[in-house]
């Protein structure tokens, strides 16, 4: 019983990481590991705060 509840929880934790991984590439985020001096990075973080916004009011952050 409790193997099971364990990987329970271990596929829940997985799937909130990749949708979580899978906003951070759709929204932009994922531009901070860029070094500081590519042109992208200015760029895109940016469009963090909006990204941001959009996706509280979307639901996507509580």
């Amino acid at each position: 019983m409790e193997i099971a509840h364990a990987a329970k929880v271990v596929v829940e934790r997985s799937f909130v990481i990749k949708e979580w991984l899978m906003f951070l590439a759709a929204t932009g985020l994922s531009a901070l590991a860029m070094p500081a001096h590519h042109p992208l990075r200015a760029q895109t973080t940016a469009s963090i705060p909006a990204a941001g916004y959009a996706a509280f009011n979307l639901g996507l952050l509580s």
